[in-house]
């Protein structure tokens, strides 16, 4: 503090002449003649002040950084914990936002499987040969694989697809495909 400031540096430079003027009142003459060994004592009367003023400073100074950095340290904790605090509810929310939002979607598919189910039934009702089953039942097919491929991952769509048969009885055939979309709901079912 005192080491390296303008007053500081003035009494480091001042204290010397000080002493030695002094001791020297009156002795002027003496003292130009021992003026090597009065120079001397004003480097060490220098150097003593200066060395005890940087070393009180740098105590001070690093005391002074030490208390504001614990001061600091506590208030970043705090804020820390805070933080974490709040970023435990909101992933409890979204958590809960997102459960919520995926069960929704989930009974919506769902729905919408069954109702694909009661039109293939109606479908399945009206075949009684393949001529007047294949043309309705390769559009609910396509509108069915296209729904799978929107609103679930395509590997249902394309076990829908590889499970399609046309080669058989088409009521029995038919009866496949219905089964595995109830097979597509027990899977979206919540365990």
């Amino acid at each position: 503090m005192l080491g390296t400031s303008p007053i500081g540096i003035a009494a480091q430079l001042g204290l010397p002449f000080l002493v030695l003027f002094l001791e020297g009142k009156g002795k002027w003459a003496k003292l130009k003649e021992g003026w090597k060994r009065g120079a001397r004592h004003g480097i060490y009367a220098l150097l003593i002040i200066w060395v005890f003023t940087f070393g009180a400073s740098t105590i001070l100074t690093v005391f002074e950084d030490h208390a504001q950095l614990v001061i600091r340290n506590e208030a970043l904790a705090s804020e820390n914990s805070i933080l974490r605090s709040r970023i435990r509810d909101l992933q409890n929310r979204l958590n809960a936002n997102q459960n919520g939002r995926d069960k929704s979607k989930r009974e919506a598919i769902q729905e919408r499987l069954g109702k694909f189910i009661l039109e293939g039934r109606e479908i399945q009702q009206d075949c009684t040969t393949a001529l007047r089953c294949d043309g309705p039942r390769e559009k609910w097919e396509k509108r069915l694989e296209k729904y799978l491929r929107a609103n679930l991952n395509s590997s249902y769509a394309d076990r829908f697809a590889a499970g399609v048969t046309h080669f058989g009885v088409p009521y029995e055939d038919f009866g496949q495909d219905l089964s595995m979309l109830n097979e597509f709901i027990k899977e979206l079912a919540p365990r």
